[in-house]
């Protein structure tokens, strides 16, 4: 327990370091507009951000918008961060979630049609895990226009704006490919866990399909999926600028990349905090599946 408690640590630390390191580079070659190698610079660059860094409530940034000649105003990093913070993360953890049910649900219902629905369904997620993101996110706005201007009706906002916020058709196009992805590791999971003796076992006992599978499988193939989460998490984020972008949503990786130039201590605190919720989910979500691996033999008739 000590043991597995230090590598932790000295995973996040390590992570740390070389966050710090990567932030202070710039100083290791570039002087004054001219490239040389200055180490002495980089240390002493990367000690002021260190010290930066232990005072947080003293972090600001430079206002994006401002006039030519006018000297940027400074806003403090916190409270100011948490509002794009909780947004971001709020159509994350939605589409995270809603991936999870969907693809469960689709895999639930694949397993037990026939052949022919299966096809259908392979053919539309090959359609879909073969449309581009970006065509995914301007079609579905392009497509809600098109609603409002033939009906003058519109369910949700396709742009945020102001006070307005936009959070189910973003929800809904981060969903789409996630769930593609986790309804195939559903089915590949699911095809290998019915090739165990103790699948026929329940067959045996008179036990239908659908019990077998709501009952046995599912149980045994979410341990799988917890170990796939981070592939998940990383394409959900590594997806999140484009959406923000597209809908005009005020969130995370847009004030990133607003506060990136010229602030390496809030670059720091803004990625600290992007990082912290995936670490703890991964942490968690590991912990789990060492925990129930060991007794998914109990789920086995």
């Amino acid at each position: 327990m000590l043991q597995r408690l230090f590598r932790i640590i000295a995973g996040v630390l390590g992570v740390l370091t070389a966050l710090l390191i990567l932030l202070s580079l710039p100083a290791l070659f570039s002087k004054q507009g001219s490239i040389s190698f200055q180490p002495a610079v980089f240390w002493d660059k990367l000690l002021a951000l260190a010290k930066q860094l232990l005072h947080p409530e003293k972090l600001e940034y430079a206002s994006s918008m401002q006039r030519i000649g006018e000297l940027p105003r400074m806003f403090p990093l916190f409270p100011n961060v948490w509002e794009p913070y909780m947004y971001s993360f709020a159509l994350l953890a939605a589409a995270f979630v809603s991936a999870l049910l969907l693809a469960s649900c689709l895999a639930y219902v694949y397993v037990l049609i026939s052949k022919r629905w299966k096809g259908t369904i392979q053919a539309v997620m090959f359609v879909l895990e073969s449309t581009p993101d970006m065509m995914i996110l301007i079609c579905s706005q392009m497509f809600f226009i098109w609603l409002l201007r033939q009906t003058g009706w519109m369910p949700f906002h396709i742009l945020a704006f102001g006070d307005k916020k936009a959070y189910a058709l973003p929800i809904i196009c981060l969903t789409i490919l996630p769930t593609v992805q986790l309804f195939r590791m559903f089915v590949l999971c699911l095809a290998e866990e019915s090739s165990k003796p103790y699948v026929e076992t329940a067959r045996g006992k008179g036990m239908s399909s659908a019990y077998i599978v709501r009952m046995h499988l599912f149980r045994n193939v979410w341990i799988h999926l917890l170990h796939h989460a981070k592939t998940i998490s990383l394409f959900l984020i590594s997806n999140l600028l484009v959406l923000e972008i597209v809908f005009n949503i005020p969130g995370i990786m847009r004030f990133l990349v607003r506060t990136y130039a010229g602030a390496p201590a809030v670059t720091f605190a803004v990625l600290l905090l992007i990082f912290a919720p995936f670490f703890l989910f991964f942490l968690g979500s590991s912990c789990i599946a060492k925990r129930f691996s060991g007794e998914s033999g109990a789920a086995k008739p």
